[in-house]
């Protein structure tokens, strides 16, 4: 590497790459994702939820509302399934070049968005890895605009589902919010009908006679503060062009040299191409 580059590493807070290895065997499939138990893990707390809210709904009596619970997380399970079966934005394996290249080959500084960064060269892919492209080690590719590996969807989150991933924390908060509308609502209803009144007292014969309907209170309140949380945690990262995975490293000093301003950014974040299938 010449003094040049060498400089510009110490300058810009270039992150270091990642020695990788070499894999010169075609690229493996799978089925599920790299993590496959959690993902059926989370497809099966969800589904979980969803017998939990039917039974809400027999106790409050109201069997119209099976189809609308059932609609509901069909919604968010076809999503979590789509994302998992999706292209994160990886970049393909340069698989002409020699295998002396793998070793030692020199990182480059290009110009960009008024900025400097430092290409590292992949080990594993075999290419110069353009700003804001990471390698995976969960799967073994190199991915666009990486943000982070999601072990429960068993994927990446890149530039090519970063967008259905943000809006489905975003329909997944407004779900969780009305089923707790919906639990608290149960809650009012076998008060009433169990004349249980306010204070301590009350709210020991509660928890005595309905001790499950509690507990799926508080599981509900801390889940939906969760996913509340997760989807406003994304806004913020739209707000500034900025992927977790930039939020925890910081791999430029000073100004995201990728920040346009709000307008700009939240414009650049829905002209993100829209999903496509990773195997077909």
């Amino acid at each position: 590497m010449d003094t040049a580059v060498e400089d510009d590493v110490t300058a810009y807070h270039a992150i270091p790459s990642e020695p990788g290895w070499v894999d010169d065997e075609i690229e493996e499939k799978y089925s599920l994702g790299p993590n496959p138990k959690a993902f059926s893990l989370a497809v099966a707390v969800i589904t979980a939820e969803w017998i939990q809210m039917l039974w809400i709904a027999k106790l409050m009596d109201k069997p119209k509302y099976y189809l609308l619970f059932s609609t509901m997380f069909l919604v968010v399970l076809t999503t979590m399934v789509l994302l998992n079966m999706s292209n994160p934005g990886v970049i393909d394996k340069d698989i002409d070049l020699e295998l002396y290249r793998a070793e030692g080959a020199p990182a480059t500084a290009i110009e960009l968005h008024n900025g400097r960064f430092i290409q590292r060269w992949c080990v594993t892919c075999r290419i110069y890895k353009p700003p804001r492209v990471k390698h995976c080690y969960e799967c073994r590719r190199c991915v666009e605009r990486f943000d982070h590996h999601c072990q429960w969807l068993s994927n990446c989150i890149g530039k090519h589902n970063y967008k259905m991933f943000v809006n489905f924390w975003l329909c997944y908060g407004l779900i969780e919010s009305y089923l707790l509308y919906f639990i608290l609502r149960c809650i009012k209803k076998v008060s009433l009908v169990g004349r249980v009144g306010k204070g301590g007292g009350g709210l020991k014969v509660f928890a005595s006679n309905h001790t499950i309907l509690l507990i799926v209170t508080v599981i509900a309140c801390l889940r939906t503060l969760l996913v509340i949380y997760n989807a406003l945690c994304n806004v913020y990262l739209i707000s500034k062009n900025m992927t977790y995975y930039e939020y925890l490293t910081r791999p430029y000093q000073g100004r995201n040299p990728f920040d346009e301003g709000l307008y700009n950014n939240i414009k650049e974040f829905w002209s993100l191409p829209n999903l496509d299938i990773r195997y077909a």
